[in-house]
């Protein structure tokens, strides 16, 4: 167990100005326990600290939780921090919880300790689900000296932890803790290798932030060609909304006056309606009462009419009370009842008889049907024990079986079972014979099977050695063709490389000419930023007193549109004037006046006249419309009254009527003797069905014809128990026939009967019909005639408004005309106010604005011609830059050259060398399959021989196995066939055939007596049931009389009540009919007054309406977003306009000055670094064959954007020539290229915290070269220890290159790694360096 005994406590070392780590505890991370009590834990030491264990003790875990302390990220492929965490599944729990702290010291000394906690649980699905717990990080108090904790969010803290430790967040991740994985990233492909310098040097924050500034520059220009129109219209939209706000006033003052008078108006307007309203309703009374005399005229004429055809229809006219009818009427329906009771009673018995003759018919013939197949099976029992005798006789001869199964006349069941065993144990024994055969054979060819692929497996294995030498030969053929072609094509090398020496010589000269031109126009850039500064300030200040001058002539123009306006004002209303008199003198045919709008005035009155005149005269006419158009409509209604009655009835019995093609009574008589007819028909068959069995059974009893008295042998007997029994048969089935036919036709005689009153009624309304529609035609005349006059009224009137509209847009357009005048009046009023406030304001102006302008203009082209001039030098220095960075993609180009030139002639001699190989490799194998041919004829001789045998012995024991199958399948199939015969016979006896042929003779003579019995009952039923039908008959006619009487006497009621009614509702009307006329008249005279009031009131409602859409009008436009704010608007946008112009200026320079800055950053970070790699390259490498390495940056200048992209590579160089080191190094090269390069970028990057941990750097290293990089190391420590920040952390499983790397610095404690005695937790523990040793 480890814990933090001097955490946070304030000793330990000595106060740092460098940050620096000291000491870590893991619990749970990994195959560490998580248990908290067995965390484990590392001090780490300065210069270097060591931690040694083997593979897979967990010593990279360390690595991962410094990395994830520092930065929050969980190693690469672990499930997003899932297997990061100790699995739940190996410690046998549903959740562990892990643990990292991390305790160092900042920049100023403070020590501070990271604590960052997870949570792994086991899902019930099979999944598991990764959780931070807690992030925290503690730091002590300097005055109080107390502990003070802080949670943070997991983001938070990710961000917060560099930012303290000096330290970038890519400088973490790529050169401080970087996993074993990846350690060889410098030397990584190019996309890869650019990412990582990418984020280390932040360049693409950078260019990011320059491509945001040009796309603010360019919007920015578009905004001060927005913001200077903006202002010029904003100018002119102030003048128009100061005209309509004194609109506006002029508005509400005619609007008050026209409300008054509307007002007036609508009291007089109500006492009118309320008065017109009272006369309505006596005038919708009487119509009411007329309506209803029509409506119940036309229904008593109906009523007399049916009355009429109910007496005709009548064949006896009762003279008895209706109180005696009715009682009568109750009387016949109880006998009715009484008789439909009985008759269903005896139905039901004869249908009940008739289903149990059926059923004892079928009983019967199932009886003769057994009886017929026992006789069948006793038949087929004698000729089964017949062929088993003849059977067994032949087994018995053939195998010499003893045993006496056949009697005389039946077989012994225990001796045939004793047959049957013995039988099969014959068999058996023949089936045991065929496999003991089958064996030998097979065992046979087993072994000559065995010799044939022997010899088949040689030659396969002598032909694959053949192929494999021949396609060997055939690859090595077109690579020796090859090989030589290339030795070929290499002859020139060594002239390529003199070549391209030259070349990378003559641009690095003209790369220093490009830099000396750029430095000069940089310099004169800075003086002409100066000079245009300078100038643009007195630009400003010029630019005001412009503003000032400008106002002054905006007054001069604002009065010079006033005057304007007057004018044309003055031009518009004389032709307005002389519109209006020509078009009154068209409508109303006088000559004007000198006063217009009262001329327009009397014209209207005179008009309002004649419309009340026309519109008394139409609602006359709308009276009469009104009272024919109700006429028409109750004969109308009464009309499709009686269509829709003829309709309805007809329906009922028009499906009877289409499907016989004849009247209803007709139908109704047909039905009826049909019915008679199938009654008789019915009665008939059941008598005929009775007398047949009858002579049967007396045939049976008597022995002699019933008719004759003939006597009749057995045979004749049969003969005619056959035929009685033959026609017997159909009856039933006939009987059914009829007897639905007669149910069928009672049915329709029942539903004929009950539709007949309704026939009547239909016919009656088709009576009434054509008098209705002549009344109708009648009445549709008049409604006509009344129509035309309402139209030729209408007309009239419609002329006369728009007559009278005319003259109201007239009174319109003279207000407008009115208008017109007063606005001149009030604009000479304005301009003497305009021309007295432009004396007062300005007075005599000091300086014109000509002036202003002109220096103005002067100044603006000197700052033009500057900034021509800096644009000009600044496409000069990008010219320079393009022309710079196309001169370093050529020297880099020929520096490429140069390289593949020294490539090329180690590859002349691998050529050379590779091609005497595979030479000597190709004579080898000709010879190969040489000796693989002649051995392959005595294989095929061998495998012939082999193959003769088997066949052979195939052949032979097919045939005997044949023979034995076939007699084997004989004497089963004959045992199959005494079983089944067995069996059957067994079950005959079993079954007692013989006894039931007794037992089915017995129940046959028994069923044929009852059903005799059954016959004579069903015939006295018949009789019964046709007395019952033929009384229910009479008394339904005798019903339907009393029924007709009663509705007769009921329809001379109604036509009598009718009658009274009508004559009630006429004394009714002439009473009232008396005042009729003098309320017509009162009526219409208050119409005509609501009409004038209605006009007149119409006249004001149409000024004010007018007059408020106009206000509307007004209001919307100043409430409008175009003149709501034009004030603020006005002033705004100039302040808009003004800093624009001013952003315009500073982002231009701050995108100059942060474009060179950048370059000259990166420039200078690139030499630092490549100066601290070949220094300590030099000092370790102890190689002969690279000089030093350097990290090389390319520039690419982007077409579209005009961005630097940057791309990296590392090189190594010898004697001047520089190639790429990525696939042309040595493992222990590669490892040592990379550690130098992680050191330059450590100390150019992060000289704040000189911490380097490396993860198994001696992987896949032999043993020169581990012992070089352990010599390196020691240099690089030796060098390094004087620095107070420099911490190294080496972890590996090389207890020699530990024992190389301790001697060598001194370390006194090594933390070694590795499992506990279960083998299923790591741990760490802390040993002396002199005992490992």
């Amino acid at each position: 167990s480890y814990s933090f005994c001097t955490l946070l406590s304030g000793g330990g070392r000595g106060r740092n100005t460098m940050t620096s780590i000291e000491q870590i505890v893991i619990s749970g991370i990994r195959s560490f326990n998580p248990d908290i009590s067995c965390r484990q834990g590392i001090k780490f030491q300065k210069p270097v600290t060591i931690i040694l264990g083997p593979n897979g003790s967990g010593k990279t875990t360390v690595i991962e939780a410094l990395r994830n302390c520092c930065t929050g990220e969980v190693p690469a492929n672990t499930g997003k921090g899932a297997a990061f965490v100790h699995d739940p599944k190996v410690s046998g729990e549903t959740e562990v919880k892990a643990q990292i702290k991390l305790q160092f010291r900042t920049l100023s000394g403070q020590q501070m300790l990271i604590g960052r906690s997870y949570q792994l649980t086991q899902m019930a699905n099979g999944k598991q689900k990764f959780e931070t717990l807690d992030v925290s990080l503690q730091t002590r108090d300097p005055k109080s000296g107390q502990i003070v904790a802080q949670s943070y969010k997991c983001g938070d803290i990710d961000k917060l932890i560099p930012d303290i430790m000096g330290i970038s967040k890519p400088i973490l991740d790529n050169v401080i803790f970087l996993h074993q994985d990846d350690t060889n990233w410098p030397l990584a492909e190019a996309s890869k290798l650019k990412k990582k310098f990418d984020d280390i040097f932040s360049s693409t924050r950078y260019t990011k932030a320059l491509d945001e500034i040009r796309k603010i520059l360019k919007e920015n220009k578009k905004k001060i060609t927005e913001h200077t129109a903006t202002v010029a219209v904003l100018k002119e939209k102030r003048l128009i909304a100061r005209k309509i706000r004194s609109q506006v006033e002029e508005t509400r003052a005619k609007m008050t006056v026209s409300e008054t008078q509307i007002r007036s108006i609508d009291e007089r307007i109500a006492k009118i309606e309320s008065r017109i309203e009272e006369t309505t309703k006596q005038t919708d009374e009487i119509q009411k009462l007329e309506s209803d005399t029509i409506k119940l005229q036309g229904t008593l004429e109906a009523l007399i009419r049916q009355r009429q055809e109910m007496g005709k229809a009548l064949t006896v006219v009762s003279e008895e009370t209706d109180d005696q009818l009715k009682q009568a009427l109750q009387k016949f329906g109880k006998f009715e009842q009484e008789m439909r009771n009985a008759l269903v009673t005896c139905e039901d018995q004869l249908k009940s008889l008739q289903r149990e003759t059926i059923r004892e018919n079928e009983t019967m013939v199932q009886l003769r049907a057994e009886k017929e197949h026992l006789r069948n099976q006793m038949t087929s029992h004698q000729k089964r024990v017949t062929t088993l005798k003849g059977l067994i006789s032949d087994i018995t001869s053939v195998h010499n079986i003893n045993v006496p199964v056949v009697g005389d006349e039946d077989i012994n069941p225990d001796l045939m079972v004793k047959f049957y065993h013995e039988f099969s144990d014959k068999i058996n024994e023949s089936k045991r014979n065929r496999e003991m055969m089958r064996t030998k054979h097979r065992r046979a060819q087993e072994d000559a099977e065995s010799l044939l692929s022997e010899a088949r497996n040689k030659k396969s294995y002598s032909l694959l050695l053949q192929e494999n030498a021949e396609s060997r030969l055939e690859e090595l053929k077109p690579k020796l063709r090859s090989l030589k072609d290339t030795f070929a094509t290499m002859s020139s090398t060594e002239k390529v490389m003199e070549s391209a020496k030259e070349k990378v010589a003559q641009f690095e000269a003209s790369l220093t000419k490009l830099r000396a031109t750029e430095k000069e126009a940089t310099a004169r850039l800075k003086e002409l930023q100066k000079q245009h500064l300078e100038k643009q300030v007195r630009i400003d200040i010029l630019r005001c007193e412009a503003s000032t001058r400008q106002d002054e002539q905006n007054a001069a123009h604002k009065l010079r549109m006033l005057r304007e306006e007057c004018e044309r004002l003055t031009k518009l209303s004389e032709p307005s004037r002389q519109k209006l008199e020509a078009r009154l003198l068209q409508v109303t045919g006088k000559k004007t006046t000198s006063n217009i709008k009262d001329d327009i005035h009397h014209a209207l009155r005179s008009k309002q006249s004649a419309v009340a005149r026309a519109q008394k005269q139409l609602t006359e006419a709308d009276r009469e419309v009104t009272l024919s158009r109700k006429e028409l409509d109750v004969l109308t209604a009464r009309q499709s009254e009686i269509q829709k009655s003829i309709e309805t009835k007809s329906a009922l019995f028009a499906s009877i009527t289409s499907e016989y093609r004849k009247p209803l009574p007709e139908i109704l008589l047909k039905a009826e003797a049909r019915e008679e007819k199938d009654r008789k028909a019915v009665s008939k068959m059941h008598a005929l069905r009775m007398c047949h069995e009858n002579f049967t059974s007396q045939a049976e009893e008597e022995g002699c014809c019933p008719v004759c008295a003939r006597d009749m042998n057995e045979s004749q007997l049969g003969a005619m128990q056959r035929n009685m029994h033959q026609k017997l048969q159909d009856v039933p089935a006939a009987i059914t026939e009829k007897e639905n036919s007669l149910a069928k036709t009672q049915k329709l005689v029942k539903k004929v009967r009950e539709l007949m009153p309704t026939y009547r009624e239909v016919a009656s309304l088709q009576e009434q019909g054509p008098i209705v529609s002549q009344q109708r035609a009648a009445a549709s005349e008049k409604f006509e005639s009344s129509q035309q006059s309402h139209r030729d009224l209408t007309a009239k009137l419609e002329a006369l408004k728009f007559e009278e509209s005319e003259i109201t847009n007239l009174g319109k357009a003279s207000e407008k005309y009115q208008e017109t005048l007063s606005q001149r009046g009030e604009l000479e009023k304005r301009i003497h106010e305009e021309e007295a406030h432009i004396i007062k304001q300005h007075g005599v102006p000091v300086r014109a604005l000509d002036l202003v302008l002109s220096e103005i203009e002067t100044l603006q082209k000197d700052v033009d011609a500057i900034v021509a001039e800096q644009q000009s030098l600044m496409q000069t220095c990008e010219r320079t830059r393009n022309e710079g960075a196309t001169l370093s993609e050529g020297h880099q180009e020929a520096m490429r050259s140069v390289d593949i030139a020294g490539v090329n002639l180690q590859e002349k001699s691998r050529v050379r060398k590779e091609y005497d190989q595979l030479l000597e490799e190709y004579r080898t194998g000709n010879q190969t399959i040489s000796d693989i041919k002649s051995k392959i004829p005595s294989h095929e001789e061998e495998i012939a021989r082999h193959l003769a045998d088997l066949r052979s012995s195939r052949e032979s024991g097919d045939a005997e196995d044949k023979d034995i199958t076939e007699m084997i399948e004989r004497h089963q199939q004959s045992l199959s066939s005494i079983k089944t015969l067995a069996d059957d016979i067994k079950k005959h006896i079993q079954d007692k055939s013989s006894e039931k042929v007794e037992i089915v003779t017995a129940q046959l003579a028994q069923i044929e007596t009852a059903s005799r019995e059954r016959q004579q009952k069903t015939k006295s039923l018949s009789d019964k049931l046709l007395d019952y039908q033929r009384k229910i008959s009479q008394q339904e006619n005798t019903k339907r009389e009393l029924q007709a009487n009663l509705k007769y006497r009921t329809k001379c009621q109604e036509v009598q009540s009718g009658e009274r009614d009508l004559q009630r509702l006429k004394q009714i009307i002439k009473e009232r009919s008396h005042g009729h006329q003098a309320i017509w008249a009162s009526l219409d005279e208050l119409r005509e007054q609501k009409a004038a009031l209605d006009t007149e009131k119409a006249t004001y409602v149409g000024q004010l309406q007018a007059n408020d859409a106009t206000l509307k009008e007004r209001q919307k436009e100043l409430l409008s977003e175009k003149y709501s704010r034009i004030d603020d608007q006005y002033n705004s946008t100039l302040i808009k306009l003004a800093t624009a112009q001013m952003t315009e200026e500073d982002l231009a320079r701050y995108h100059t000055a942060l474009d060179c800055a950048l370059m000259k950053y990166h420039d200078e970070k690139i030499t630092e670094m490549n100066e601290i790699i070949k220094d300590l390259w030099i000092r370790t490498y102890k190689g002969n064959d690279i000089d030093h390495i350097e990290l090389r940056s390319d520039v690419e200048l982007s077409a579209t954007s005009r961005t630097r992209n940057y791309n990296y590579r590392v090189v190594m160089v010898r004697g001047g020539v520089s190639l790429d080191m990525r696939g042309r190094c040595s493992a222990g090269q590669r490892v040592l290229a990379s550690l130098v390069v992680r050191l330059a970028l450590s100390q150019a990057f992060c000289c704040d915290c000189g911490v380097l941990a490396l993860d198994e750097p001696t992987t896949n290293l032999d043993v020169e070269n581990i012992e070089s990089l352990a010599y390196a190391l020691t240099e690089i420590i030796a060098a390094r220890r004087g620095q107070t920040n420099f911490q190294l952390v080496i972890i590996t499983h090389d207890e020699q290159f530990v024992r190389r790397i301790g001697q060598a610095c001194g370390t006194e404690t090594v933390y070694h790694i590795s499992k506990d005695g279960e083998g299923q937790y790591s741990t760490i523990t802390e040993r002396d360096f002199a005992e490992m040793m």
